[in-house]
């Protein structure tokens, strides 16, 4: 199914498209959260919100993982990773046994992010 989509997305998406050659696989870190409970599964942004609420010293980090490659497509899903104080990524949500996927950081504000991901949280981008 084709969806139109407003010009400042497709935009957007266009970029992420366009440095697809930047992204990079996050090492899992499986740890629980201070008070001993877990991550849960597809709750990525939460989180990633929670673990930083928890150590200041880690920061967000949004993004999209390329989840599939169509040929010339690729599927991009919204995903939200953690900044470790010394500047490492690592991915606190899936588990070392998930299909690995590149993550590619977004670059810009936390609210067009947040406007991306309210349109769509994953596509199927074909550049145009």
């Amino acid at each position: 199914m084709t969806i139109q989509i407003e010009p400042w997305l497709a935009d957007y998406l266009q970029r992420i498209f366009a440095r697809q050659g930047d992204a990079t696989d996050i090492p899992r870190k499986e740890a629980p959260y201070r008070d001993g409970s877990e991550p849960q599964r597809s709750c990525c942004h939460a989180n990633v919100d929670r673990w930083v609420a928890d150590d200041p010293a880690c920061q967000a980090v949004r993004g999209w993982v390329i989840s599939a490659h169509m040929g010339d497509a690729i599927m991009l899903e919204a995903h939200s990773v953690v900044r470790e104080a010394d500047g490492t990524l690592v991915d606190i949500t899936l588990k070392p046994t998930d299909q690995r996927a590149p993550f590619i950081s977004h670059l810009g504000s936390e609210r067009e992010f947040e406007a991306a991901r309210e349109v769509v949280n994953q596509i199927i981008w074909l550049p145009s």
